[in-house]
């Protein structure tokens, strides 16, 4: 699950990058990995259960004979780490081309909060999910001098996205209705 909603995010941001001059690729490894290329990089470097937006509660859904009752879905919260690279060996256009998709993936996230269902794939996309919500992240590990020396590049201008989003559940128990009982009470 958590691979299909990364390639769904990143297909996401590229699709709202409709106003650059060449087409750009898309990097899930660590930041400047692409050479050659204009990338915008989205890599995730936490992941954690989202217990705030988790709901406790099974959910039943009737079926012919009997109920079917579900464990709650798991709510993940990933948060991504997102740089851009540009292609260009004239320093003064390719970082005029960095800040170009930095600012097309940011307003992308400002602007919307939440993928619409079309962007996810199956099974994501189930209407009975949550729908995965997208933000600024207040995690500053982008600004750190040693994430980039650990990534074994220079400092690029990045930011960080948190999204959280639910898996189906799995483990559902078949549960029957219990017909013709009866109960003899004894009067003493």
């Amino acid at each position: 699950m958590l691979r299909v909603f990364t390639e769904a995010l990143g297909a996401y941001l590229l699709s709202r990058l409709t106003d650059m001059p060449e087409t750009v690729a898309l990097t899930y490894s660590l930041p400047g990995t692409v050479k050659g290329k204009s990338a915008l990089g989205l890599f995730l470097y936490a992941l954690e259960e989202d217990p705030e937006l988790r709901s406790t509660e099974r959910q039943y859904e009737r079926v012919e004979d009997g109920w079917i009752s579900r464990p709650p879905s798991l709510r993940l919260k990933c948060t991504y780490v997102v740089s851009a690279w540009a292609s260009d060996d004239n320093q003064e256009e390719a970082a005029l081309t960095q800040l170009s998709l930095l600012g097309a993936a940011y307003s992308a996230v400002v602007s919307d909060d939440a993928f619409s269902g079309d962007c996810l794939p199956a099974p994501l996309n189930d209407p009975k999910l949550p729908k995965p919500v997208i933000n600024l992240s207040d995690n500053d590990l982008p600004n750190r001098p040693e994430f980039w020396t650990s990534a074994g590049c220079v400092y690029r201008p990045s930011f960080s996205l948190t999204a959280a989003f639910s898996t189906p559940s799995t483990g559902d128990i078949q549960e029957y209705i219990v017909e013709g009982l009866h109960v003899d009470y004894r009067i003493r």
